[in-house]
């Protein structure tokens, strides 16, 4: 089957970068909505017929929009080996692998190898978690999108009325939408009745757009029939509809670093070149007393028992660097991530993008949309007039949960109230699978119809609509002629007050008599309920004679109404709210709302939720000044350093989100930003946390996101917050533990090296033909493995695991330029490894005059006789301080004990467990392989005891610097 036009001319007549005029002719130029059938094969009743459907997928394609781009597993694990840390945890495995292979080449060449193959084993754990992990949250994320996209739409095809999948739609297709239908397909409206169309979520206006067959008959996928019902032929599907063409030009977003991979390349580097200058210096020293022993001679050289002492002091140099690069920090990373990626779901949060966990941690600013996120996205009537009395709506004061009013309401104005209510409109109420109604359309009329139904039932099948003038942005009002069952016919009109007021003569009171309608009276009224920040709705009626029921509404004398009602309608702010807004601002997190509101609601809401506080100085700003400011105007107004004020920015575009955002980065800000629909996928791009809307976001703001809030709900929000803050705090943690142990490690080992080098040959048995590494290195590989890659991964896995609490929310956010390792940090650093260091110092020197070594009976020949028995004693007694020290690690601040909330980590206590059992088989049963021998009874108690003697040492370290900090300065 062939086609009388082609898929860019189609495209051309909902081109959004069109002026409308152009679509217009456009149009026309095909012979119209008539013409355009004839050119697609379709008819307005029968629609297009089945057999042409393999036809029109091939020339038209498939309303499907394409999965975005998707990383392979191994991609992802390539991902995962860009991180700095990792690129030296490589070098350092595959070097260390090198110098084994060239030192066990002809004899146990496996032996050799054990510290390469642990470090690279460090490097395969990470990677392999972090990849699951990315790939998990990814398929996540699709399975949401499939089951937002799960829905049907009514489609006339062969001239028979019925339900398909979206997805199943072709071009040319003839399709039914009513109030509250999603729009599946770009299309050409052909019929249809007082039809708007909130096309926010594409073009960002919030008012709804008239469409007609005759003028403005463009529909546009993705967004939403406000009003009427409608008769439209698909134009475009897919990637080929504005929707699919904005999906596919929002660009992936170039990935910037976040705050934590900052600051942990600097700590990674700062290690990696610490590690590097002292193997190097170690190496040198090494070497020049091995060419003062008189080896560099050409006899000596080819005896392999001499040159291989160089291969020995290299090993020597790549297990400092290997003691020194922390293996452990990439898996405390991932593994923290990950457990806030899962634990963030109970909390409404699905994280798409790992690292969005620790930025919203350090997030300074929150943009954040009014409708649905701080507010409850229903439009309600609270308060209002009726009968001349003021009332009061009170909800869930009933047993059945029903609004209820105040103040009582005679039969006659209940009655008309109905009436205009449920005709006077295009809203109408929608039957659900189950049994369950649901009130459609244009959400004020959709307030003042549940107010109606909340009042009781009401038959308006009773009573026929004669003529019906839908809501005019022009004239503000709708009107409508109604005849009741008992033949009386009146005319209602119901829009802005202004406009109605202006034309009631009267104002129908309690009793159901009439009174004298003081318009400026009425007028102020409604100020203050405007005041409050309710949109507000005025009800008119007015009794019609036969004849002007026959002429129309349009007919009927403008003036001569008698005020029925007047209502003020709100969209309730979420309960939850104003409480997360304050815990924002004591968190140091600023809170804006960006909204395409009217500033006075706007600020009302702002004031409500706390963002603006009475006296405070805060300015709320419409979108058009804002666009007409310089960006230095901009930057004072939201500089904090400025005392930047801005606090609410209504009536904004798309590109003013977009354009704060941009500013507030470029001033250092961490910047969150909420948003719903596709207009705000660049803001949301931008931002460094993209927040997307589950139930009112559309498909391309979820894609354009980093977390998607299930809920909707701000509150989940501020639970994000917590969450990254938690992240942030878990990584020092390990970080924390992690240094202590390499501080103390890497100054051993230097040491151990330079003393068996420097000290006479007699007593290092340091000569040409008998240089034995064990000897300069107290702790040997095995050992080394158990330390930096077991202990550091189960140290990771405790310490990145605790949950946040509400203290997290009482401090000011972690900056950019605040470094990583804070001053307490360092001082808990100094204080434990400087203690360590006495001690394993004392026992590496004069460990035989303290410790049971004559209790050691040792079996000849065994490899580790060459090790003496306080050898094991210092891998024992360093191994506890670690233990023990991993409590000391949980704090980051002066609180004194390391024991507070020990009991709520599981994780934590199994962790130390295992790591008891483990380091217990390691020393008892290791033997050969570990270089170590079974501890007397004693040992085992010293070793211990000199391990626990760095709890008491944290806890005075912690309270004398509490104290002191607390301490008024002068004192």
């Amino acid at each position: 089957m062939s086609f009388g036009t082609t898929q860019s001319e189609l495209a051309a007549l909902c081109d959004l970068n069109k002026e409308i005029p152009d679509r217009i002719k456009l149009l026309k130029g095909m012979g119209g909505a008539e013409g355009l059938s004839r050119k697609l094969n379709s008819d307005p009743k029968n629609g297009c017929m089945p057999a042409s459907f393999e036809d029109r997928k091939k020339a038209f394609g498939e309303n499907v929009f394409p999965e975005p781009d998707s990383k392979s597993f191994f991609e992802l694990c390539m991902d995962a080996l860009e991180d700095t840390t990792m690129i030296i945890l490589c070098v350092a495995a595959v070097t260390s692998l090198v110098i084994g292979v060239v030192k066990g080449y002809g004899s146990d060449i496996l032996s050799e190898l054990y510290e390469g193959l642990a470090i690279l084993s460090a490097v395969v754990i990470v990677t392999l978690v972090t990849a699951i992990n990315e790939m998990q949250k990814e398929l996540q994320f699709q399975e949401l999108n499939r089951e937002k996209e799960a829905t049907n739409s009514i489609v006339i095809r062969g001239g028979i009325e019925k339900s398909e999948r979206t997805n199943t739609l072709m071009v040319g297709d003839v399709v039914k939408l009513v109030t509250g239908d999603k729009i599946p397909a770009d299309g050409i409206m052909f019929d249809g009745f007082s039809v708007r169309a909130d096309e926010a979520s594409l073009t960002g206006e919030a008012e709804t757009v008239r469409k007609t067959a005759d003028d403005n008959a463009f529909m546009y996928s993705g967004c939403l029939v406000a009003e009427g019902t409608a008769l439209m032929y698909v134009t475009a599907v897919g990637p080929q509809s504005q929707w699919g063409i904005i999906k596919q030009h929002l660009s992936e977003r170039e990935e910037e670093e976040t705050p934590l991979q900052e600051k942990l390349n600097v700590v990674a580097e700062l290690i990696g070149q610490v590690g590097l200058g002292v193997a190097i210096a170690c190496f040198v020293v090494l070497t020049i007393s091995w060419v003062a022993a008189g080896n560099c001679q050409y006899h000596e050289l080819v005896e392999e028992s001499s040159w291989k002492a160089l291969l020995d002091f290299l090993v020597i140099a790549v297990t400092i660097v290997a003691v020194a690069v922390p293996e452990g920090l990439p898996l405390a990373v991932t593994i923290s991530l990950a457990y806030s990626m899962k634990k963030m779901m109970n909390d409404n949060n699905l994280v798409r993008h790992l690292q969005a966990c620790e930025t919203m941690g350090s997030a300074t600013m929150i943009c954040s949309d009014k409708t649905g996120t701080l507010t409850q996205n229903k439009m309600t009537v609270v308060e209002g007039f009726m009968s001349g009395e003021h009332f009061t709506v009170n909800f869930g004061t009933s047993p059945d949960g029903v609004p209820t009013i105040d103040n009582p309401v005679d039969a006659t104005a209940l009655e008309l109230f109905h009436l205009a209510a449920t005709l006077n409109c295009t809203a109408s109420v929608k039957e659900l699978p189950g049994g369950k109604k649901m009130i459609v359309g244009n959400a004020t009329e959709c307030a003042v119809l549940k107010l109606s139904r909340s009042f009781g039932t009401f038959d308006a099948s009773a009573s026929m609509k004669t003529d019906f003038l839908p809501f005019s942005s022009k004239d503000k009002t709708s009107k409508c002629i109604v005849q009741t069952a008992s033949g009386q016919s009146y005319a209602f009109i119901t829009g802005a007050p202004e406009r109605t007021i202006d034309k009631c003569d009267t104002v129908h009171l309690l009793n159901g008599t009439a009174a004298p309608c003081d318009q400026a009276k009425w007028l102020g009224k409604v100020q203050d309920l405007a005041k409050k920040g309710l949109r507000t709705v005025a009800i008119g009626y007015k009794k019609v004679s036969a004849d002007e029921v026959k002429a129309g509404i349009s007919e009927v004398a403008p003036k001569g109404f008698a005020l029925l009602t007047i209502v003020g309608v709100k969209d309730p702010v979420r309960p939850e709210v104003p409480d997360a807004v304050l815990a924002c601002q004591r968190a140091g997190v600023t809170v804006r709302m960006v909204t395409g509101d009217n500033i006075d609601t706007a600020r009302f809401i702002a004031t409500e939720c706390h963002i603006i506080e009475a006296g405070d100085g805060s300015v709320a700003m419409e979108g058009p000044v804002f666009a007409e400011k310089s960006d230095q105007e901009i930057k004072d107004l939201v500089d904090p350093a400025k005392g930047g004020k801005l606090r609410v920015l209504a009536r904004s575009s798309p590109s003013d989100k977009l354009r704060l955002v941009q500013i507030l980065k470029g001033l250092g800000e961490v910047v969150a930003v909420t948003g719903d629909g596709t207009n705000d996928a660049p803001a949301l791009k931008e931002a460094n946390v993209g927040l997307a809307m589950n139930i009112a976001g559309t498909e391309v703001a979820k894609d354009a996101s980093d977390i998607v809030i299930l809920d909707d709900n701000f509150s989940s929000i501020v639970a994000a917050i917590k969450w990254g803050r938690s992240v942030f705090d878990n990584i020092q943690k390990f970080i924390q533990f992690q240094l202590t142990i390499n501080f103390v490690a890497l100054i051993l080992a230097f040491f151990s090296a330079v003393w068996c080098a420097l000290v006479p040959p007699a007593e290092t048995e340091f000569t040409k033909s008998s240089f034995d590494t064990d000897k300069c290195t107290p702790l040997n590989a095995i050992q080394l493995l158990w330390i930096n890659l077991i202990m550091d991964s189960m140290g990771a896995l405790a310490l990145a695991t605790e949950e946040p609490d509400n203290s997290l929310l009482d401090r000011m956010p972690v900056g950019r330029t605040q470094g990583l390792i804070s001053p307490i940090m360092w001082r808990n650093i100094a204080v434990q490894g400087t203690y360590q260091l006495i001690v394993l110092f004392g026992i590496l020197f004069k460990g035989d005059l303290v410790f049971s070594g004559d209790d050691y009976t040792l079996k000849k020949g065994e490899v580790f006789m060459q090790s003496r028995p306080h050898y094991t004693i210092l891998f024992n007694a360093f191994v506890w301080c670690q233990i023990f020290n991993e409590f000391n690690s949980r704090r980051l601040d002066n609180e004194p004990s390391a024991f507070r909330g020990v009991l709520k980590s599981k994780i934590f206590v199994g962790v130390i467990a295992v790591t008891i059992a483990v380091q217990y088989a390691f020393i008892e049963y290791g033997g050969e392989f570990t270089k170590t021998v079974p501890l007397t009874q004693k040992d085992w108690l010293s070793t211990v005891a000199i391990g626990s003697i760095t709890i008491p040492i944290g806890f005075l370290t912690r309270l004398i610097a509490g104290g002191a900090a607390a301490k008024p300065k002068g004192q």
